[in-house]
């Protein structure tokens, strides 16, 4: 089985999926919370052989900006993982809120769909990348987290 697998997904297809869920507004905090699903490819392909979904949920205190992503991949060879990205902002704008996807994680396999699944229970470090008009999402299999 290889150790590193990269997907990616284009940001375009991303926003067209958008969906606004309506929040009740504060009178000192500005929110937003929305969601989004996307095909994701494998580096080299245009195939679509997965899904990527995200939620957003965005707080603007007047100090801060503060957005909470749920993050989801389920790729058709069984890769299925989960995580959350927390972090600021400079303001509630599109562009900056889903380049906050970019992060790095160590996710664990944890669901397990079919039968064998070669990704279960196994441990990645997940580095999330952008070169503006894709989103890449590179997973390298952790050994000694493994063990």
């Amino acid at each position: 089985m290889t150790s590193r697998y990269q997907y990616y997904l284009n940001i375009d297809e991303f926003v067209n999926n958008l969906v606004d869920i309506p929040v009740t507004v504060s009178s000192n905090i500005a929110s937003a919370y929305f969601a989004s699903r996307a095909p994701i490819y494998q580096v080299g392909s245009t195939t679509s052989i997965g899904v990527c979904s995200a939620s957003f949920l965005c707080i603007n205190n007047g100090d801060n900006v503060f957005v909470d992503i749920s993050n989801y991949i389920n790729i058709n060879n069984g890769l299925i993982v989960s995580w959350f990205t927390p972090t600021t902002v400079e303001a509630l704008e599109l562009d900056q809120i889903i380049y906050a996807m970019i992060t790095q994680a160590i996710v664990r396999v944890v669901t397990r769909i079919g039968s064998p699944n070669d990704f279960y229970r196994r441990t990645y470090s997940l580095t999330v990348t952008s070169n503006g008009p894709k989103i890449f999402f590179l997973f390298e299999y952790v050994p000694y987290l493994n063990a």
